[in-house]
């Protein structure tokens, strides 16, 4: 599957990971607008190439996206699959973001909670 800068995948917490099969990816948090579009990219990760991250999303008026280059392809695989074959690589990521957003147990976030991070992403 091709992900580009404006061909984007919206991650939904399926039970599932997705490895980065050629060049980059890029994990960013967005604010979803009224009319549908997105706001602003704030980034939480990036990828490379052979690479394997969480498939997650998020609560409220925020979506988590995985966005790429020209030259991105990536695959959805099943998370028992995924952590079988990357379960380190996947625990590495899951701590990241845990540590990043100061979650006690799970990757569930609150509206409120995006706000104080994408105030504190566009201060870097």
């Amino acid at each position: 599957m091709k992900v580009t800068n404006s061909n984007i995948l919206a991650l939904d917490s399926s039970e599932t990971a997705i490895r980065i099969l050629k060049s980059s990816a890029y994990i960013f948090i967005v604010e979803k607008m009224p009319d549908g579009t997105y706001g602003a990219r704030h980034p939480i990760a990036d990828y490379g190439e052979g690479e394997v991250a969480l498939n997650f999303s998020v609560e409220g008026n925020f979506d988590i996206i995985l966005a790429g280059t020209t030259e991105t392809e990536i695959e959805i695989i099943p998370i028992k699959e995924a952590f079988s074959q990357y379960g380190k690589e996947l625990l590495d990521t899951y701590t990241k973001f845990r540590r990043f957003f100061n979650l006690d147990e799970s990757l569930e976030f609150s509206e409120a909670a995006y706000k104080d991070i994408i105030t504190l992403l566009s201060k870097k």
